[in-house]
């Protein structure tokens, strides 16, 4: 549920000002989707679990925290690069 909840966030957060944007700058197509699902969460949110004082509730919050962001990196991070393939974004990748 909190992963879904810090996606549907993610999404709010990355499409709201880009629709509130769209009548004074275009946008690449899948732009809205890449940003939702790359977006990955990490160290500020792991940071700001750790410095919650101590309480019957923060066991629960570092370990949601700790599955939320073992998801972002892990899933998303690994299927970041095949949805935008999907929506017609495929990196470019250095030539060297």
């Amino acid at each position: 549920m909190a992963i879904l909840l810090a996606l549907v966030a993610r999404l709010a957060a990355v499409a709201v000002p880009m629709l509130i944007l769209k009548p004074f700058r275009t946008f690449s197509r899948g732009v809205i989707p890449i940003m939702t699902w790359g977006g990955l969460k990490g160290g500020i949110s792991v940071a700001l679990a750790l410095s919650l004082p101590d309480s019957e509730w923060k066991p629960l919050i570092l370990t949601v925290t700790y599955i939320v962001v073992i998801f972002s990196i892990i899933v998303q991070g690994l299927t970041v690069t095949r949805l935008a393939e999907r929506v017609g974004r495929a990196p470019e990748l250095p030539n060297d």
